[in-house]
């Protein structure tokens, strides 16, 4: 299994996915991918953290890279329609994207993934829905903001109408 997530160097993610790869150890790979730059990273690798007294390097346990080119996150990110980070892709053992999500919500996916029982279908179609969703409220958002500058409510009347019609009264 290969694990991935874009993230910079952030501490509150760090033990969680130090734990992890101690967990799974030679079955799973976590890779962190900054994006910021190379000295950046190593720097903050040199740093003692506040919270334990620490050397940033030894609470890593686990790969860490940068993305000079961008090139790693145009084949990830954007396809997946990620814009923001921290993202983590799960690949499963036939190098397919298993899951997506916040790095702090992958325990079960992954422990379901590395055991053979994670329904690879149903979380793309929880996924895609959830997306449509989302995009739905961001519609939403834009028609409210519209309307209250320019005190016509009825485009966000229909707006709304429309989107219970699609998606229920959630």
């Amino acid at each position: 299994e290969f694990w991935a997530t874009w993230c910079p160097p952030c501490r509150t993610s760090m033990p969680h996915l130090s734990g992890l790869q101690e967990e799974y150890g030679d079955n799973v790979t976590i890779i962190g991918v900054s994006d910021e730059d190379l000295d950046t990273v190593t720097t903050f690798l040199t740093e003692k953290d506040k919270s334990d007294g620490k050397v940033n390097d030894d609470r890593t346990r686990y790969t860490l890279t940068t993305d000079p080119d961008r090139s790693t996150y145009n084949a990830f990110m954007k396809p997946a329609g990620q814009r923001g980070i921290p993202t983590a892709f799960i690949i499963d053992g036939d190098g397919r994207v298993a899951w997506i999500g916040h790095p702090m919500s992958l325990d079960e996916p992954l422990s379901e993934i590395v055991a053979g029982t994670w329904d690879i279908a149903a979380a793309r179609s929880e996924r895609e829905n959830s997306q449509k969703s989302e995009r739905a409220m961001s519609a939403l958002e834009t028609a409210w903001g519209a309307a209250e500058e320019s005190g016509n409510w009825q485009p966000f009347v229909d707006a709304v109408d429309k989107h219970i019609a699609t998606y229920g009264d959630n």
